[in-house]
């Protein structure tokens, strides 16, 4: 089901998977880091309210580089306060662009590598391969 759809991102949520997916726009060519940090609060507001198992962070077509500063500040305030509401699993499907692929490759590491994370996350290149992933533990490289 749709839940809401903005110039940078669109929420789902799927009751039966209970998997709640967070697709990034073709606009992000314009967001700041700003309103990529507000993006990343909103998604804390949904999990907050539907309480997925697993979510999906899709930034395929997202043409947004994150930044430095934005990294540090997804490991400081983002993934604390995504462990304790106890999500599974987080899917992050990489952009195809190469600087946008090469920050979220850096930022999911930190934070699969990070002492005090217990979730699991991983990156991909297709949904189908996040979904096989989050559902059955398959890794296709």
């Amino acid at each position: 089901m749709t839940l809401q759809e903005t110039l940078y991102q669109n929420t789902n949520f799927s009751i039966r998977k209970s998997t709640l997916t967070e697709t990034w726009t073709r606009k992000t060519v314009d967001m700041t880091d700003d309103i990529f940090q507000d993006t990343m609060l909103q998604v804390i507001e949904n999990v907050k309210h539907y309480y997925p198992r697993y979510l999906i962070l899709d930034f395929k077509r997202s043409s947004y580089t994150v930044s430095i500063p934005s990294q540090a500040w997804l490991m400081e305030k983002v993934g604390p306060i995504l462990e304790n509401l106890e999500v599974d699993k987080v899917a992050v499907i990489r952009p195809h662009r190469f600087l946008p692929k090469v920050s979220t490759e850096q930022w999911v590491d930190d934070w699969r590598y990070h002492p005090d994370f217990q979730m699991k996350m991983f990156y991909f290149d297709t949904e189908s391969a996040a979904m096989a992933w989050l559902y059955h533990d398959v890794i296709r490289e």
